[in-house]
């Protein structure tokens, strides 16, 4: 099952940073613009965040208790960071602050989880580097995202300097879920070796 549950995470972390690339290359879509739907990937986009969930619950059943606060945060990031996809498309048109609502909040929520989960997994002794590795990546990736945001805003930056930088933050952020899937896939079958001995 854990095996299952990291290629869920890997599957939806990939999928996650290939959209907006897949976006701005065959829709024509730029960063902050807002966009009608346009084909079947805008309307399922939001499923990618919560595959990810499943690296999570697989992380879980590795460490239990010891990983267990920073896994529930970090959930609780992956389920923002859908329904920010999901009203984006379902609820368009609507002036309801969704970036705030969702997007700020998953941000925060995900910058906390993820260093949480890496001060957890250096108190592991079966953890890996490897695994500590893309929990900073991903603390890292996140606050850059809100340093980028408030500098954008305090030193207003140019578009053309900070757009780009976002785009490959966000873009970033998918692929490091799907590397943290990897991790988990090693560790699951690492753990299905020792179990069979």
């Amino acid at each position: 099952m854990k095996k299952l549950l990291s290629w869920l995470c890997i599957i939806g972390g990939f999928f996650w940073g290939v959209k907006p690339i897949y976006d701005a290359l065959f829709n024509g879509k730029r960063w902050g613009q807002g966009y009608e739907p346009q084909d079947l990937t805008d309307y399922i986009s939001f499923i990618f965040p919560l595959l990810c969930i499943g690296g999570l619950i697989a992380s879980y059943s590795l460490y239990k208790k010891e990983v267990r606060n920073s896994i529930m945060i970090l959930i609780l990031s992956a389920v923002l960071s859908g329904l920010f996809s999901f009203s984006e498309i379902y609820l368009y048109g609507s002036d309801l602050p969704f970036g705030l609502i969702f997007m700020l909040t998953g941000t925060m929520c995900m910058m906390i989880g993820s260093i949480y989960l890496f001060i957890q997994l250096k108190k592991v002794r079966s953890s890996t580097l490897f695994l500590s590795s893309t929990a900073i990546a991903l603390f890292l990736d996140n606050f850059l995202l809100i340093a980028l945001s408030i500098l954008s805003d305090v030193l207003v930056l140019p578009e053309e300097i900070s757009t780009p930088i976002l785009v490959i933050l966000f873009v970033s952020i998918g692929f490091i879920w799907s590397v943290f899937g990897f991790a988990i896939l090693r560790l699951a079958k690492l753990d299905t070796i020792n179990i069979q001995k």
